[in-house]
């Protein structure tokens, strides 16, 4: 009589919990088809607490590739989320500003987010108490805001938005570096692409003087610091049309913490000072206190010994502009032979900027 092998126990229709297709991610288009994503979608707004945090985090396992985000805004995935993102319960107001940004990770979903009102729910949510939901709506924010449409429909609507990444610098400073560092990069999206409109609004706030205090005091290490040595600079360029700028800069110190700065240990942190600087340098009475605080000798150092490209055309550029005081043409004549090589540089950029930097350096009235 043939042996045969042991039949399995029937399993029970009651699975626990933790073998549910509903609980694995990966089984759901098995479990549902394509009722998976409008499924969770529905139970995100269910009343049972515990099954809208469960279809929160499954979404959050789910929106990952571009197919299954345009299924879910098909699906209303971003008015859907609505009540989640201000629930009382820090954990579904994570997974929900978690699944904001796996939306806004793509271009239909930053439309789609942009279109709703999540935008305002988002800001306030970077001073949430819980650090998670902070550092999740701050890089929902980030990725709203990196092109100048996205920045001037924002700040159109939500113009307060600039208050509150200033106080989240202030806030941040003595909790975390990491979202210090993201708020200042978020900021940076704003001064970059809002144009003079929003670098006045943060020039009202003070934003010249709270960062130039947070370069100075050396905190957060490389990212932070080049974080708002960046911010300064997307400030310092309005230094022509926005008279505060010369005025704040003056009034917060800001010419001799560059200075200091271009001596960082981080090549991105002198990069950043370098192009502060340059960007200052554009006003005559600015461009006399970088010389007098010793800009050029730390600008022929730079010529001599830095190799990194954006380092070396930034110091290029700003040895250019700051040789139209007559004063400092002198203080480069040294270091012509090394500017002149750099004209033959593979980095068109960097050799423009030799280039530039010579011409301006040999003129002679």
């Amino acid at each position: 009589m043939p042996v045969t092998a042991p039949t399995a126990p029937l399993t029970t229709a009651t699975a626990s919990p933790a073998g549910h297709a509903y609980n694995d991610p990966t089984r759901q288009n098995w479990a549902f088809g394509h009722r998976a994503i409008p499924k969770l979608i529905g139970e995100v707004q269910s009343s049972d607490e515990a099954l809208q945090l469960q279809a929160l985090h499954s979404l959050t396992c789910r929106l990952h590739e571009p197919v299954d985000v345009q299924e879910a805004l098909v699906a209303g995935a971003v008015p859907a989320i609505s009540l989640s993102l201000s629930h009382a319960k820090p954990l579904v107001r994570a997974r929900a500003v978690e699944i904001v940004v796996l939306l806004t990770e793509h271009e239909q979903g930053r439309a789609a987010v942009l279109g709703h009102s999540h935008v305002e729910t988002l800001i306030k949510l970077i001073a949430d108490p819980e650090e998670a939901v902070r550092g999740l709506a701050l890089q929902a924010l980030w990725n709203v805001s990196q092109r100048t449409e996205q920045v001037q429909q924002i700040y159109t609507t939500l113009p307060h938005i600039i208050d509150h990444l200033l106080r989240a610098v202030t806030a941040e400073k003595s909790r975390s570096y990491q979202l210090l560092a993201r708020v200042l990069e978020t900021l940076h999206h704003f001064l970059q692409h809002g144009g003079a409109p929003v670098v006045a609004h943060t020039l009202k706030l003070g934003a010249l003087t709270t960062l130039t205090k947070l370069l100075k005091s050396h905190v957060g290490g490389q990212a932070v610091r080049a974080a708002a040595a960046e911010d300064l600079a997307a400030i310092c360029i309005h230094v022509t049309t926005l008279p505060d700028v010369a005025k704040q800069a003056h009034d917060a110190g800001l010419v001799p913490v560059l200075v200091e700065t271009m001596d960082d240990p981080f090549g991105a942190v002198r990069a950043a000072a370098v192009q502060a600087a340059m960007a200052l340098s554009i006003h005559v009475v600015s461009k006399q206190q970088l010389v007098a605080e010793g800009v050029a000798e730390k600008l022929v150092r730079m010529v001599g010994e830095d190799q990194d490209e954006e380092l070396l055309m930034n110091a290029l550029t700003a040895i250019a502009s700051i040789s139209e005081d007559y004063t400092a043409r002198y203080a480069f004549q040294d270091v012509i032979g090394l500017i002149e090589q750099l004209k033959a540089h593979p980095n068109r950029a960097v050799a423009k900027a030799a280039a530039s930097a010579v011409q301006v350096v040999q003129w002679r009235p």
